[in-house]
């Protein structure tokens, strides 16, 4: 079963929210727990995302491929690395929390979905 997308959810610089947020996806405090972001993300990878006809989000739907291809989960790792480029030099407790909230989402997603597309984490081991 495809999930429709409206076509208020678009790109981030363009509509009022992206696909992370429609799919309830969020790092604020008070948030969704790991166990609950992870289904999400989950989810997100795994979904068959569709349009109404002659919407105008489509480009921005095709962006993510197919559920589970490469072009979804370099689209998701993006989402995350593009947050953590953006947003990594913020202070405030608040924002520390997304950050390592979006640095152990990341993590997650790229070890839990990584092998599949020939990917995986570089663990630096510690110096001796």
């Amino acid at each position: 079963m495809a999930t429709v997308v409206p076509s208020h959810v678009d790109s981030p610089r363009d509509g009022l929210e992206g696909i992370f947020g429609f799919m309830n996806y969020n790092v604020q405090g008070g948030g969704p727990i790991t166990e609950v972001r992870r289904h999400i993300l989950r989810r997100m990878y795994n979904e068959e995302f569709s349009v109404q006809t002659a919407s105008p989000n489509a480009r921005y739907v095709d962006e993510f491929g197919t559920p589970a291809s490469i072009e979804r989960f370099e689209k998701m790792v993006r989402f995350f690395q593009g947050n953590l480029n953006r947003f990594g030099n913020r202070t405030t407790p608040a924002w520390i929390e997304c950050i390592e909230k979006w640095e152990e989402d990341h993590d997650w997603f790229i070890e839990t979905f990584g092998n599949e597309h020939g990917f995986s984490l570089v663990h630096e081991s510690p110096e001796e």
